[in-house]
């Protein structure tokens, strides 16, 4: 079984990447700003996911503390992808 500080790690890189991939093929009309902070929101997502892959003794892995946390940042990953699919759809 995954450990929890590793699942939200996870959750983290998966959702920085999935918002890159939004903003270069969400905002193709000519939306710059909006792709610029789309890209900049999925950086900083990927860079704190890679931070926390680098000091993982920084973690604590204890399941209490990483509860709420885990469920609300797989449901946010999971609303992601469904507003990301619905886009490539539409388009």
């Amino acid at each position: 079984m995954i450990a929890p500080a590793r699942f939200v790690t996870a959750c983290f890189l998966y959702s920085g990447t999935i918002l890159l991939i939004q903003a270069a093929i969400g905002f193709r009309d000519g939306s710059a700003i909006g792709a610029i902070a789309l890209a900049g929101t999925g950086l900083a997502i990927v860079a704190t996911g890679i931070l926390r892959l680098r000091n993982p003794a920084l973690e604590a892995d204890n399941p209490a503390t990483y509860g709420p946390l885990a469920y609300g940042i797989a449901a946010l990953s999971l609303m992601l992808t469904v507003l990301v699919l619905v886009q490539i759809l539409v388009l």
